[in-house]
């Protein structure tokens, strides 16, 4: 059973040229992960370049073992890193986390 894990990201900051520097720095903190985290099955990321103020800016679809490797995953020290360094910058989140057939 696979799990697939997608989450969107909504920035805060208004000037385009300091987030579009957020999100570049974002994506390349979780693409980081990859090599360090073991439970990654895979991971792809895509950030926005259309309708950039009505869309999500970053895009994440993570794929996992089970529930369990995505939980170890969401704990682990390198991904609560990134998360508390860029948790302050989101002006919103959503998730959505289904088994594939």
């Amino acid at each position: 059973m696979t799990i697939r894990h997608v989450v969107s990201w909504r920035f805060a900051e208004q000037d385009v040229v300091v987030r579009d520097q957020q999100v570049a720095e974002f994506a390349a903190s979780l693409e980081a992960l990859i090599p360090i985290i073991d439970d990654i099955i895979s991971l792809q990321m895509g950030i926005n370049s259309e309708y950039l103020d009505a869309n999500w800016h970053v895009t994440i679809i993570a794929d996992f073992a089970d529930i369990p490797a995505l939980e170890r995953y969401a704990a682990h020290p390198e991904h609560q890193k990134v998360v508390q360094k860029f948790r302050p910058l989101f002006a919103s989140r959503a998730a959505v986390d289904f088994t594939l057939s």
